[in-house]
């Protein structure tokens, strides 16, 4: 993002649309409510199934993978810099 394009932005602002909203606080809800029922299926399912690991939490988020993902490709472009 260039100063030029922030102005840009800046110059350009319009009314929000209602509609796009909307969609962002549906996908915020089903990002939650489907991390917070997969997170409990699969801590339960390796509790069981790998008791031997003591497991506690199991975590899953639809926004953490990628974010995961995010954070690993930046550790191995350091890594790889030399």
């Amino acid at each position: 993002i260039t100063d030029a394009e922030i102005k840009a932005a800046f110059q350009s602002v319009g009314r929000p649309n209602e509609n796009e909203a909307l969609a962002v606080d549906a996908r915020k809800e089903l990002d939650l409510k489907v991390g917070v029922a997969f997170t409990r299926y699969q801590t339960k399912w390796l509790r069981k199934t790998a008791s031997h690991l003591d497991v506690k939490v199991v975590s899953y988020g639809p926004c953490q993978m990628p974010t995961l993902w995010f954070c690993v490709e930046r550790h191995e472009e350091i890594q790889d810099f030399v």
